[in-house]
């Protein structure tokens, strides 16, 4: 379905998961689409109907000849259009940065960890405007490659422990709630059944921080935003060729429970057992078996190895 538009005009591929947001994306679809006539911003819509159809969708959208992809939905949508974008156009570092996928986002989710960290405006009308007069910026991209073999891409965080078994729990929750409460009651699961682990990191090419040590989980982020509300990575930025890693040392549930308004504010970091790194390259290994985590959805499990692909796509933002 195109939008009335010059003909010279290039539409842009709008992917619509109509179930993010526990449903709200589908019901704000209509608004975002008035918003889109109204302005004569020339799109086509495709609509998922299962998990995993946003990556196939963006990597149709991005070898389709259209102006860009952009996803309707929360991180979990993003995640997915993202790594359906680096399909299509593997990274190539001799490609002009005119040459990149452009990625837009007219926001419908929950959390909204990438959109506060891009700077992308939570308004419809504001968010559409960010089509009808695009401005491209660079955007890193972070990887994962497991030990298998699989690679999966990051746009905003991703982590292993304490915080990726929060989002195995909330996947299972997930078939019986809806919006946030599946991380919520996750969360409290996790939080109940789960006992820091042994890990082994290596950053860049330096030999390993430490020994193996007790570990609660460690957060590879390439931008600031996280949970919703928590700044964990409060310097990160989505353009900078680097990822900031915080590492949460052997605390107990009461510690990081009582750290958690901390990092309201990013104030979690001058926490003793928090120690902040900053990296274009980081291996993580563990004796036991770990999760991970891609921007809060399932990815796999340790060994795995993340690093940053600085300006892989171009983003548009305010």
């Amino acid at each position: 379905m195109l939008s009335a538009a010059p003909p010279t005009a290039r539409p842009y591929y709008v992917v619509v998961n109509a179930a993010a947001g526990g449903g709200r994306a589908g019901a704000r679809w209509r608004g975002l689409e008035r918003a889109l006539r109204r302005r004569a911003v020339p799109f086509e819509a495709a609509f998922t109907t299962r998990p995993g159809d946003a990556a196939r969708l963006a990597e149709r959208g991005a070898a389709g000849g259209y102006a860009g992809v952009v996803a309707v939905g929360g991180d979990g949508t993003i995640n997915e259009v993202v790594n359906g974008l680096m399909a299509a156009c593997p990274p190539d570092a001799s490609a002009p940065d005119d040459g990149r996928p452009l990625l837009g986002v007219l926001p419908s989710g929950t959390a909204q960890d990438f959109v506060r960290s891009a700077g992308i405006p939570l308004g419809a009308a504001a968010s559409v405007e960010c089509l009808a007069r695009p401005r491209p910026q660079p955007l890193d991209v972070g990887r994962i490659c497991f030990e298998s073999g699989a690679i999966r891409y990051f746009a905003t965080y991703a982590g292993v422990g304490f915080d990726a078994m929060v989002a195995v729990r909330a996947h299972r929750w997930g078939r019986v709630l809806r919006g946030a409460l599946p991380y919520v009651v996750g969360f409290f699961a996790a939080l109940r059944g789960y006992h820091n682990q042994q890990f082994v990191l290596r950053v860049d090419d330096a030999p390993p921080l430490v020994p193996p040590r007790r570990i609660n989980m460690v957060v590879i982020a390439n931008g600031a935003n996280y949970a919703g509300l928590l700044r964990i990575a409060p310097r990160a930025s989505l353009s900078d060729g680097l990822l900031d890693v915080v590492v949460v040392g052997d605390v107990s549930r009461l510690e990081l429970v009582a750290s958690l308004p901390l990092a309201l504010f990013g104030r979690h970091l001058t926490h003793p057992k928090v120690t902040p790194l900053r990296a274009r390259e980081v291996a993580i290994a563990a004796a036991a078996s770990v999760p991970v985590q891609s921007d809060g959805e399932v990815a796999g499990q340790l060994p795995a190895r993340f690093d940053v692909l600085p300006g892989a796509l171009r983003v548009l933002g305010a």
